[in-house]
């Protein structure tokens, strides 16, 4: 049987011996991503993958999505990070992946006094850790399944992993005394050291985001987000604009202006 460009996705673990992760992923626990390899079926793919990933000492936990490259791509283009694998699977005959989306398990649970067991934090990011916990301590989550604190050099990055598929994890980046950023997947808002009441703006939009007071809408290009406009919920519940980010060329501010969005998202770790 001809071989053909079979496609799937796929969640690796590290193996019994995890060195060889450590370098390549640090402390993460897990990771997804695209695997192309040219094969005749489904199962002689699989295979492939799994030799290859078995040669890393790493494991396989699952396959999803296993399909031809054709039939996966029949009515939509491709991802880039997609086209540039199946570009080098084409070059070299070796399975390839796309960049592996890594996740970590919860340092901390939702009900835990985590902030007081950080040590070595600047101010700001000790202030903001405290009103973290404050308003995990006084908000009803129920989608909250767990909080993971990392740091890399002189930034702290708090993660607030929401266990509802429809909406999105919250991480929170303080660079020492001068910044904090909040990313919610779909786009970012960078706040930096003004007035003295600056860290009101990244709090109140945090609190937001906990409850349902963010809304994100999203203008597509193919099956890439192009553009993403960020809402606050205001007390009147009309909302105000606070960011917007474009990330295809082609889209200019003027254009946005009138345009539909494509989706819309609401940030939440609330039910109801």
């Amino acid at each position: 049987m001809k071989k053909q460009i079979w496609i799937g996705f796929v969640h690796v673990t590290p193996g019994d011996v995890g060195d060889s992760w450590r370098d390549a992923f640090g402390d993460a626990d897990g990771g997804y991503a695209w695997a192309l390899a040219n094969a005749t079926d489904a199962e002689d793919f699989e295979r492939s993958i799994l030799e290859n990933i078995t040669a890393s000492g790493w494991q396989v936990g699952s396959f999803d999505d296993v399909s031809t490259f054709e039939a996966s791509f029949e009515a939509q283009r491709p991802p880039a990070e997609i086209k540039s694998a199946r570009r080098r699977l084409r070059s070299t005959g070796v399975p390839q992946f796309t960049d592996f989306h890594l996740y970590r398990r919860p340092d901390y649970s939702p009900s835990s006094r985590w902030a007081g067991q950080l040590e070595g934090l600047s101010e700001l990011q000790a202030e903001v850790a405290r009103n973290i916990q404050d308003m995990v301590n006084e908000l009803d989550l129920p989608f909250l399944e767990g909080i993971n604190v990392s740091r890399e050099g002189e930034e702290v990055e708090i993660v607030l992993i929401n266990s509802d598929e429809q909406s999105v994890d919250l991480a929170v980046r303080v660079e020492n005394d001068q910044a904090v950023t909040v990313d919610y997947s779909i786009s970012h808002i960078h706040f930096t050291d003004g007035e003295d009441d600056w860290l009101d703006m990244p709090l109140t939009f945090i609190a937001s985001a906990l409850q349902g007071g963010v809304k994100v809408d999203i203008c597509t290009k193919g099956n890439e987000v192009a553009a993403a406009r960020t809402y606050l919920l205001e007390a009147d519940g009309s909302w105000d604009e606070w960011s917007t980010s474009i990330y295809h060329h082609s889209l200019k501010p003027d254009k946005l202006s009138g345009r539909e969005p494509d989706d819309s998202l609401i940030l939440t770790f609330q039910s109801g």
